[in-house]
């Protein structure tokens, strides 16, 4: 069962405890950021690559201590939906200070008269070996707890 299965049948909290992957921690963080409908316009197999190549970026970023990138956006796979999303782009963004990001980056699109069709913004945490590597994806909430 995929973890976009197991999140939607409410069963993220199993998955934390028995399959610790840092890919696992991270896709039930980003799927808590979108909304039960937002989810439901994916096939399965579309919202898993979606969420495979948002965890690579992630993953980037965080070695580079963070990162900014606009791309087309394409399923790899033939789909009716790639007509939908013709003509549009990824902006991603993954930074300590991502939130400040966004808000430039969305004034500046507002500016150039760019139409925002969807804004994702999961906000996480990480806990980072020596050498710079995700050991763990935790939430916001964790991280406030574990510094209060």
């Amino acid at each position: 069962m995929s973890e976009i299965k197991r999140f939607q049948e409410g069963k993220s909290s199993e998955l934390d405890n028995s399959d610790n992957s840092v890919l696992n921690q991270f896709s039930s963080q980003f799927l808590r950021g979108m909304s039960e409908r937002m989810r439901e316009t994916y096939s399965e197999a579309e919202l898993d690559e979606f969420i495979i190549e948002r965890f690579s970026f992630f993953q980037e970023a965080v070695r580079r201590s963070g990162m900014v990138r606009v791309k087309s956006y394409k399923f790899s796979s033939d789909s009716q939906e790639e007509t939908r999303f013709n003509g549009r782009v990824i902006v991603e963004i993954s930074a300590p200070d991502a939130p400040y990001i966004v808000v430039t980056v969305e004034a500046l699109m507002r500016k150039l008269d760019l139409r925002i069709h969807l804004k994702l913004h999961p906000i996480m945490g990480v806990v980072l070996s020596a050498k710079k590597e995700i050991e763990k994806v935790i939430s916001a909430e964790e991280k406030l707890e574990m510094f209060d």
